[in-house]
């Protein structure tokens, strides 16, 4: 292979978390087969703590990168989009309301294991290795938006109330934005194999840790 032939980093890395968006998403329509409506409540209770540790990890990132005058634009970038995501755990928590979730259910509920494995592994990542592996979290959760009429489709179809996905709507048509600034954000980073390695194991673990809760709970 030539260096004219020889894929991008960026490339690379989107090649090698591709198997694990198939298999989140094979996981994901067994178990809504599987579970139903009940299925999706307790899916969309387990994404509202997702949700709620987005902004404290935009934050912690910007703390971390704010060490650095190299990353400063970075820091930049996460302490804008923390403040950006700062109310959407309310709007999440409303949403879950009218679907049916009680809130003293949502206020009294732990994480599942794996939820907590998933969301663990990205604050110990940023903490740890580089704040730019943010950016694999944020790569699976913004840069692939999900499908607003496949989802409206898919609320029809197990009677879940459109009241309850003005936040989850919202984000289809935002992180069509937001994505261009995850892909800018990667392509700065992705050519240093430390910061490769550490926002793919963020991207995989994120989507491996859902693929095996809806297995398990299948």
């Amino acid at each position: 292979m030539t260096p004219e032939t020889r894929p991008s980093a960026l490339a690379l890395f989107e090649e090698r978390v591709a198997p694990y968006g198939v298999l989140h998403r094979l996981c994901w329509q067994g178990y809504i087969q599987a579970r139903g409506r009940e299925g999706w409540l307790f899916a969309a209770l387990q994404q509202y703590y997702t949700v709620r540790a987005t902004q404290p990890l935009l934050a912690l990132a910007g703390d971390v990168a704010s060490g650095y005058p190299e990353l400063r634009e970075f820091a930049d970038w996460a302490y804008r989009h923390a403040e950006e995501e700062r109310p959407h755990a309310d709007w999440f928590k409303n949403d879950l309301v009218h679907m049916g979730i009680p809130e003293e259910t949502i206020d009294s509920t732990m994480p599942e294991d794996e939820v907590l494995n998933l969301l663990g592994v990205q604050f110990s990542l940023v903490a740890s290795v580089h704040p730019a592996a943010l950016l694999g979290y944020m790569y699976t959760t913004e840069a692939r938006p999900a499908n607003a009429g496949a989802l409206k489709a898919l609320a029809a179809k197990l009677g879940i109330p459109i009241d309850g996905l003005s936040t989850l709507l919202y984000h289809t048509d935002i992180d069509q934005e937001h994505r261009l600034d995850v892909l800018r954000l990667l392509r700065e980073f992705v050519d240093d194999p430390l910061c490769f390695d550490a926002m793919l194991t963020g991207a995989v673990r994120f989507l491996a840790g859902w693929s095996g809760l809806f297995r398990r709970k299948s």
